[in-house]
């Protein structure tokens, strides 16, 4: 029997500012944050000596195995895309063979070679077990089966009243969806870390708010997700006639702008770290697998480490621009703060937190807060 685990919680987005500021002294008083407390240099030097269970190897435990979108509505519960793609057979009766039921895990083939992947999961299991019921909407979402732990944000479709239009009115009306949730899961390992899984719900969550906000402005969800079963009804009916199996995921992506969007985010967090995604071309999505950032040769540094090093900052403490002004005024979004703007023109490697925060004219807790969001999650914007 396969070993499952299940829970549901809540967990809050973490506002962030995004601008490429760093902390100048954070290579100098590096030993001094990590160790706050320490006085002598004896004690600093353990400042990356941290204890095995504080101090990770930069692998596959900090990667995802796979993204998967699945939705639930009147007409079932759908897989809509995975990434990677599941191998198929090769022949018809070798496939026959392994999908005894359609519920059957698939333990042997793909599984005995991906022992920690999702592949022996078939897509009608995948359906069932991560479209969850309405009530459990709008919390976290992690099951655990065997070696692989699904994380998720489960999200609750409220879509505007139909207007009634005349018969004479030319305009088409807008057709009742179908989709009532929806769920955007990242696949991890079983033994990732908690930090890893928190950061793959957050990042479940922020996509999700943006294809809800998308959905209820202008149906953007209801019309991938045809898209997609569209692709997926004729692969199957192409695989009934000539016999040989093709993945329908593959033949999605070229058609499908959110399927490309879900690819980009996974390549990301296994390569950079760094996601940014334009949902439906209009909103922005940001985020940071500060796991991938933060980084001693092949360790990384653990958030709750990092954190409690930045809070030891003082206003003494100086800034130091890793790129030009000219770049880093290039990378902030449109919307972004204008005070960011105000001190990344104002930043000065010779001037103190303090003498910046009055040459910005900004409160000096305003300027500690955003350096330290953007030192600990580089890159991420927040969600407005």
């Amino acid at each position: 029997m396969a070993n499952i685990t299940t829970s549901f919680t809540h967990s809050e987005l973490t506002s962030t500012q995004t601008h490429d500021l760093y902390c100048a002294a954070a290579d100098s008083y590096a030993n001094m944050m990590f160790n706050p407390s320490a006085g002598s240099p004896d004690d600093r030097k353990s400042m990356y000596s941290q204890p095995q269970n504080n101090v990770y190897k930069t692998g596959d435990k900090t990667s995802p195995i796979s993204v998967i979108l699945v939705s639930s509505g009147s007409r079932g519960n759908k897989l809509l895309f995975r990434y990677p793609f599941q191998r198929v057979a090769e022949c018809p009766s070798s496939l026959t063979a392994k999908q005894r039921s359609p519920y059957a895990l698939n333990t042997s083939g793909d599984g005995l070679e991906d022992q920690d992947g999702d592949s022996r999961f078939s897509d009608i299991i995948l359906a069932t077990i991560l479209a969850t019921k309405s009530d459990m909407c709008g919390k976290k979402f992690e099951l655990k089966i065997d070696n692989v732990r699904f994380v998720g944000h489960p999200t609750l479709l409220q879509h505007p009243p139909i207007i009634q239009v005349s018969k004479t009115d030319p305009s088409p009306k807008r057709e009742m969806p179908t989709m009532i949730l929806f769920n955007v899961v990242f696949a991890l390992r079983a033994n990732a870390d908690p930090s890893v899984i928190s950061c793959m719900h957050n990042l479940s969550r922020r996509i999700a708010i943006a294809l809800q906000h998308e959905e209820r402005r202008c149906q953007y969800l209801t019309r991938e997700a045809k898209l997609m079963l569209a692709v997926q009804d004729e692969i199957t009916t192409m695989t009934e006639t000539d016999g040989s199996p093709q993945s329908p995921f593959r033949q999605i992506l070229p058609k499908c702008k959110l399927a490309r969007d879900l690819k980009e985010a996974y390549d990301s967090l296994c390569t950079t770290g760094v996601v940014r995604l334009h949902i439906n071309n209009w909103l922005e999505v940001s985020f940071c697998l500060p796991h991938k950032i933060h980084r001693i040769g092949g360790n990384y540094i653990p958030p709750e480490a990092l954190e409690r090093s930045l809070k030891a900052i003082r206003p003494y403490h100086a800034l130091l621009l890793l790129e030009s002004e000219k770049a880093l005024l290039s990378q902030l979004p449109l919307d972004c703060s204008p005070a960011m703007v105000r001190l990344i023109k104002t930043c000065s490697a010779v001037k103190n937190l303090q003498q910046l925060a009055q040459d910005a004219d900004l409160a000096l807790l305003q300027v500690s807060h955003c350096l330290l969001q953007r030192c600990f999650l580089q890159h991420q914007k927040p969600n407005r």
